[in-house]
């Protein structure tokens, strides 16, 4: 069954993004713990995760927000927007073949729709020299122009692509921090993705003949009278690459 259009962004975009930061914001030479989830969310969802791992939950009458501990510096992404992308857009019933590998059938697929997505990342560290280091590290690993590739996966037929993103703001919100036992800064990161969401492949029946009308040519170069109908068989029909 194929993906639906928020699960094939999330498993796919928001897993693609989430790769990337972890790669390119390292703590003590080891990628720093990441969460999916709103800044608002974040620490709950951390939370939960941490206790996932350890298979520990803290007592109910601990559960307040002054007894979390938090392996600082660490990370969250959340996906802010998505938008069809109508530079990109393209109006028509264009169908691309392919075939299957596993099964040999031939697979059609719409052209895929065109979005884009912007996701944002946001830094937290106890001092300012952690949270600009790692902050340092994401902006030197964007290209020119704050932009660079990342290699998404999406439903057969289009399987891996690269996707073209670029950093569209860096802001320091520690300032906008309310005070806490254990102090927290943030750096904020937005990035806009020019992603596809990939439509539903179809099985398309094999071409099994093909049907030719035949016109006899006139003196002067047009068509005269039908002179024949000629039925090519599958087993009669080449296919040759173009420019052979």
């Amino acid at each position: 069954m194929a993906l639906d259009a928020g699960v094939q962004l999330y498993r796919n975009y928001g897993k693609a993004v989430v790769d990337w930061v972890r790669a390119n914001t390292l703590y003590n030479g080891k990628p720093i713990e990441y969460v999916f989830a709103t800044p608002e969310r974040a620490f709950a969802r951390l939370q939960e995760k941490l206790a996932n791992r350890t298979k520990q939950t803290l007592p109910a009458h601990q559960r307040n927000e002054s007894n979390k501990v938090y392996p600082l510096p660490w990370g969250s992404v959340s996906r802010t927007g998505l938008a069809i992308d109508r530079t990109r857009y393209q109006i028509c019933g264009h169908r691309m073949l392919y075939t299957h590998v596993g099964s040999g059938k031939i697979m059609g697929a719409p052209w895929p729709q065109a979005v884009n997505l912007t996701y944002q990342v946001d830094l937290w560290a106890r001092n300012l020299e952690d949270l600009q280091a790692l902050a340092d590290q994401l902006l030197l690993a964007m290209g020119e122009g704050w932009s660079t590739y990342l290699d998404v996966t999406h439903p057969f037929p289009y399987g891996n692509q690269l996707v073209f993103t670029t950093m569209e703001e860096s802001r320091d919100l520690s300032v906008l921090e309310h005070a806490t036992d254990q102090r927290q800064l943030r750096w904020m990161f937005a990035f806009k993705l020019e992603g596809w969401m990939a439509r539903t492949a179809t099985t398309t029946p094999p071409v099994e003949k093909i049907t030719i009308p035949v016109y006899d040519l006139l003196e002067d170069g047009t068509e005269g009278d039908l002179f024949e109908t000629e039925t090519v068989t599958e087993d009669e029909i080449t296919v040759t690459p173009a420019g052979v």
